[in-house]
């Protein structure tokens, strides 16, 4: 976990979470082209992470919009040219946090998903998305 150690105490004063209320608010509104898809996340990744059966449902349905994700915050990139890295970095932080006070497997993954302060339904799918494309790209979780 490289980046975990990149993350340090002087950074996390700077962090705001509100990153991930805009991309989920973003995402969940976005009118994206929703294609019918088949994704299958790495079995391996799934296994070294324990992520069990409602994990990997999670992540497969959130991979399935991944370019919606994508999109979003390329489009976000054109007017805050920092937004991702501060999403992500505040994302890791989360990560690193529910680690290192001993959550594993599903535990963590549903820290993960569970972000978001008073989610309505299409926020909490979007904040699974968000997770899923982090994960996908190995940002998130051990590769």
């Amino acid at each position: 976990m490289d980046w975990v150690a990149m993350v340090t105490a002087q950074s996390m004063p700077d962090l705001s979470f509100e990153e991930l209320n805009q991309a989920c608010e973003g995402i969940a509104t976005y009118a994206g082209n929703y294609r019918e898809l088949t994704i299958v996340p790495p079995q391996a990744k799934l296994e070294r992470n324990k992520l069990g059966a409602e994990s990997h449902m999670y992540i497969t349905m959130g991979m399935a919009v991944g370019q919606n994700v994508r999109d979003f915050l390329a489009a976000m990139e054109q007017t805050v040219p920092d937004f991702s890295s501060k999403l992500v970095t505040g994302l890791r932080v989360r990560y690193a946090d529910c680690y290192n006070a001993g959550y594993r497997g599903d535990r963590l993954f549903e820290a993960m998903i569970s972000l978001l302060d008073r989610p309505t339904l299409q926020m909490k799918a979007a904040n699974i998305a968000i997770v899923s494309y982090f994960f996908e790209l190995c940002d998130i979780f051990e590769k």
